[in-house]
Parts: C-alpha cells; structure tokens; sequence
C-alpha cells in the first residue's frame, strides 16, 4: 500500500509526494518516492500543514493569511479559506469532520470540513496563537500563545473552559494520539503532563526544539500509563528520540544539516511499524526506521521546507476512533449524535475522572484540572 504526505515550504510551495514499499530481496526496508502534484498554493511562506484523520485532506496555512485546502487522494484543489488577519501559525483537523486553525491576529477558528464554513470564532490569544491541540475525543482543546497563557477549550459550546497563566514562552503543544497526555516544548525543554495536569516528565535536548511527534509505545496494563515515546526534531539538524516516562534518551538521528521544522509518522499496511519522516530547512525529506535509527531514503523538498505531514497514520486511528457525544444546546459538535458516542464518551470520560490523583506539593508546578461530565453530557474543567 502506498502512502502519502505532504511538504510545505519558505518559497510558497506546497508538494505532494507517494511512498512505496519497494520490494527486497533481504530484510531491509526500502522505500521508493514519486511526486504527485506541485502547488504554488500561496502569496507567503507555508507556516503549517495538516491532514484529516483518514488522510484524504490536506490544509496548509501562510504568513499570506489564508488557508488552502487539498484532496490528496483525488489530487484535488478545494481552494482559499479565508478568516484571519494575521498569519496562520497552527493548524489541526478533527478526523474527517473538522479543522481548527490559530492566528497571529489572536483568533482560533473552527471550520467545518467538507463544506468549508466558518463555524465560530474564538478569541484565542493576545498577540496571536503560538500553537493548539485537539483532544482526541474532539470535545476539548488546548491552546498557547504569546500572551503567556495556556487555555482549555470548550469545544462542544465553543467557548473558553480554563486558563493559567505559565511562566516560560511555550512553542509546541500535543496530546498524545491516545489522549492520556499531552507535551509543551519550551525552548530546548519538552515537559510532558498528564490530562490530569500532573507533571510526567521533562526531558532536555541541549538544542532548541522546532517539532515533535510521538512513536509508538507499549500497551499499558491495569492503571500503568502507556509508555510515551516522543521523537524531538531540533535547530541543531538532530532528531532526538526519549522515552517520556524515563527520560532516557533512546536515540539520536542525525543527517540534516539544518533545523528540523517538521516531523510525522507514515504508516504502511504491509509494514507492522511506521516509518518516521522529517523535513528540514535544508530542503531534504528523511525516511527513518525509528526503531533501529537507520535512514531508508532522501527526497529533495524543492526547496527550504517549513513543515511536513503524512496522510497515513493507520496505526493509531483506533485511539482517534472514540466520538465525541453532542448535547443538544451545543453550538459546535465535532460529530454527529448517536445513542452509542454518547455512551461510549461518557464511559471514557468517567474512566478519566475517577482515576485522577492530586498531589497538593505539585500544584505550583504542574497544570491540574478535574474533568468530568455530567448527565447532560456537558464538559466541564476546573482548576484544583
């Protein structure tokens, strides 16, 4: 099976490429590349890319303010999404359903996929929107910005939740594809917290850290957290490989000579693993095998790329899987209602909230919230 991905870059372009198992006589993976289209898709450098969960679209965002979409599987253009004014700094579907994109005008607006409307607009952040990050059960966000806050997102009414004011400039945010933690990168930091807000981990790179994904980990057992494996893309051209819950570095993939602006996982079906891409300002895509380290192949970006996302990544759909339940006064709903999302989140939900522990000694240092959901199936947070 083939896969697809797609690259933003400084001058304007965005690229869609194909990737094949390519057959071998031995063991070793090998992996062949073809373009598929080329796209002058904007009047300003590519600041982001996204794609839907199934992988069929693309979204890319620009310092021209605008955001234009892609069907990559029919190679087919949908056009402009205008809204903002400012320059799109961060992008990210909902599954095939939604698309949530954050500003530098402050603004975080949520689209409906298929049709492109402008369901509401949020005010995110004063002096623009760093970076967001969906829930993967589609009713909650996180958000950062320049303004030095963190915000939690009510994304089943569209309004703020929470928010809490943070001591460092934070540049990435993430929840894990599971939805049992999310990670903020400060610098050459990556802190890795809990849903609950208690701090896992902090791991350091000694290099500031541009981009970040996570790699598979073991399943968990009983109430054990599943392992974290977050792969760290750096301005120093390194990608560094950590196991969150340790903090021990697992390894280091070296081959780029500039920062690594941006980092995915491919999925094949013939291959049980993803493999994991990375693209750098020095206008080179890199295909690694994460477990081992070892690079499978190069493709020239056509240029300084500033962002990079695969369409394929099977291996965690089943974690993405769970709808999110819609009450019936909700302004936004990420999904359509059914008797079974209803009960499917409310269970996860309540999972969630009976296994929170606190620890008073850690408040000062850690985000903590309680959520949990009442009958009506509203999404509530608070701080503890």
């Amino acid at each position: 099976m083939a896969a697809r991905l797609a690259i933003g870059t400084y001058e304007q372009l965005v690229y869609g490429a194909e990737a094949k198992l390519a057959s071998s006589s031995d063991e070793k993976i090998r992996i062949s590349v073809e373009s598929l289209f080329r796209n002058e898709a904007h009047m300003g450098a590519v600041t982001c890319i996204s794609s839907s969960g199934s992988g069929k679209y693309i979204a890319s965002g620009s310092s021209d303010e605008t955001i234009r979409i892609f069907d990559i599987a029919r190679l087919k253009d949908y056009g402009t999404l205008y809204g903002h004014e400012g320059s799109i700094n961060c992008l990210e579907f909902y599954q095939d359903s939604h698309l949530i994109s954050g500003s530098g005008d402050g603004s975080i607006i949520v689209w409906s996929v298929g049709n492109w409307e402008e369901l509401a607009k949020l005010p995110g952040h004063k002096g623009g929107v760093t970076d967001l990050t969906i829930h993967p059960s589609g009713r909650l966000a996180l958000s950062i910005g320049k303004d030095g806050y963190l915000k939690v997102w009510n994304l089943m009414k569209g309004v703020l939740a929470h928010k809490i004011k943070i001591r460092t400039n934070p540049s990435k945010i993430s929840y894990s594809p599971d939805g049992k933690v999310y990670t903020i990168t400060t610098g050459t930091e990556a802190k890795v917290y809990k849903v609950d807000g208690d701090l896992v981990s902090i791991v350091s790179t000694g290099s500031k850290i541009i981009s970040l994904c996570y790699l598979p980990g073991e399943k968990s057992t009983g109430t054990q957290l599943s392992p974290v494996i977050l792969a760290l893309g750096c301005e120093s051209g390194k990608i560094h490989i950590f196991d969150a819950h340790t903090t021990v570095r697992i390894r280091t993939l070296e081959g780029h000579e500039k920062r690594v602006r941006g980092i995915d996982l491919v999925h094949f079906q013939e291959k049980e693993n993803p493999v994991l891409i990375s693209g750098s300002s020095d206008g080179v895509v890199k295909f690694w095998n994460p477990v081992s380290g070892d690079p499978l192949e190069t493709l020239d970006g056509k240029g300084r790329i500033t962002c990079v996302v695969s369409a394929s990544k099977v291996w965690y759909i089943l974690s993405r899987a769970r709808s999110p339940c819609v009450s019936s006064h909700s302004n936004i709903s990420l999904s359509a209602p059914s008797f079974l999302s209803f009960y499917l989140s409310l269970f996860f939900f309540l999972s969630i909230s009976l296994s929170l522990s606190f620890s008073s000694s850690s408040l000062s240092d850690s985000l903590v919230y309680v959520i949990y959901v009442c009958d009506r199936c509203d999404l509530y947070v608070c701080q503890v």
